[in-house]
């Protein structure tokens, strides 16, 4: 189970660049501050989810899903399970699952990128909110496996990216601060 004092300080630490992701970690504090299912999906208002910003081998691509329930094209994530012991582990278990691929390096301790996004009613599961951090993470292989929950699995570079994700601007922002990739990896 994930740590509330875990999650406090990397919601502390992130650095936004932007007054949308700066408002976003605002009510992120006082998610998990006050409430006491902050990162459990049986809480049906809102909660933390965990996914990932994977970048290909080489540091030039980035790997994105089509979505099957949203339809859309998004990084590798989801809901953080009670098996997770940070929310690092629940974003590189969400990838690992998404993608096929079992082994990636992470790029980064902090978090990445950080949105609040509403998800529509379906089913019995009322409308809500993700409060969804981010993480970067290089994945040791090109190979992907299809999971049940996407349509298509696929690399593409920045500018293909940019172009797929118009008018979507918190994805454009990962774009932006993925461009620089190699700075995260001193070793290549």
């Amino acid at each position: 189970m994930i740590a509330r004092s875990d999650c406090l300080q990397l919601l502390q630490q992130h650095q936004p660049t932007d007054p949308s992701e700066s408002a976003d970690i605002r009510r992120a504090l006082e998610l998990v501050s006050t409430q006491e299912q902050f990162w459990q999906a049986d809480n049906q208002r809102s909660h933390l989810t965990a996914s990932c910003w994977v970048l290909s081998p080489d540091l030039d691509a980035i790997l994105l899903l089509h979505h099957r329930k949203l339809s859309r094209w998004l990084q590798p994530g989801g809901h953080i399970e009670k098996e997770d012991h940070s929310w690092v582990a629940a974003a590189t278990r969400e990838a690992r699952e998404e993608t096929g691929i079992r082994s990636f390096k992470l790029l980064q301790e902090s978090i990445f990128d950080f949105d609040i996004h509403s998800i529509p009613a379906r089913g019995n599961q009322p409308q809500h909110e993700h409060f969804d951090a981010r993480f970067l993470l290089q994945a040791e292989t090109s190979q992907l496996t299809l999971s049940e929950a996407s349509n298509q699995l696929r690399w593409f570079t920045f500018a293909e990216a940019a172009e797929i994700l118009q008018g979507e601007a918190v994805m454009q922002r990962m774009i932006s601060k993925s461009t620089n990739a190699s700075e995260f990896a001193p070793n290549r």
